[in-house]
């Protein structure tokens, strides 16, 4: 019988660490420039639009790694990131600017491959480990509001001057415009588990272009509660 429970525990610690997934929360180092700007038609302003700025867009997701590779890890994640704007528009229709509650967002795919800088454990119960890793990325986001947008939202250029902005007409042109960009990130991150319970602290930096026109690479920090097979 002691043989038997040796034997198990022998198991129980070759596959501690095996794999883990859990939920993700952070925040990124997105911006995008506020600013207004004329409706023109025929060369002639016959109103104008705004939004305001915004950066530091927060993100919540979830992940899963697998570490029983040789060598090295491997680490996915999805994550969905957002930041709320105001928008304004008005026209000959709307002398009262229209002042309206939007919200930029994205989801985004990370695939890392990862490798162990340091790693201790007390077998059994606790583990700790630094590590280093890159890979690649896809990004899906809504626009943000332009000319051509309200155009094809209100129907063509000669509706700007005294057609009516319907936001529902609007939440769906996002919804149906969206913008994709890829690129390549690296990351640091620290491992705490004890027992099944596993936390990550996880700085990667992004290389991206186009997930805002004000936006080239952005900094991403998260952290990870989860659950360690």
């Amino acid at each position: 019988m002691k043989y038997a429970i040796v034997v198990l525990m022998m198991m129980a610690n070759l596959l501690y660490g095996f794999a883990g997934l859990g939920f993700t929360g952070g925040t990124n180092s997105i911006k995008q420039a506020g600013g207004e700007n004329p409706l023109r038609v025929d060369g002639n302003n016959v109103g104008s639009f705004s939004h305001n700025g915004f950066q530091n867009a927060g993100s919540f997701g979830g992940y899963l790694y697998i570490d029983a590779l040789p060598i090295i890890d491997l680490d996915i994640e999805l994550s969905v990131k957002a930041a709320p704007y105001k928008f304004v528009f008005q026209n000959d229709a709307t002398p009262d600017p229209d002042s309206l509650q939007y919200a930029w967002a994205s989801s985004s795919l990370y695939i890392t491959v990862q490798k162990d800088l340091l790693k201790t454990s007390i077998p059994f119960l606790a583990k700790m480990r630094m590590f280093a890793g890159a890979g690649i990325n896809n990004h899906t986001s809504t626009p943000m509001v332009d000319q051509e947008m309200l155009e094809a939202v209100m129907g063509g250029q000669d509706e700007l001057e005294d057609g009516t902005f319907d936001s529902d007409k609007m939440i769906d042109w996002l919804a149906d415009n969206k913008e994709t960009a890829g690129g390549f990130h690296v990351q640091l991150g620290a491992q705490f588990k004890l027992l099944v319970f596993d936390s990550m602290l996880i700085y990667r930096h992004v290389f991206t272009d186009g997930i805002t026109s004000d936006t080239n690479g952005f900094g991403n920090l998260n952290l990870r509660l989860g659950y360690g097979l």
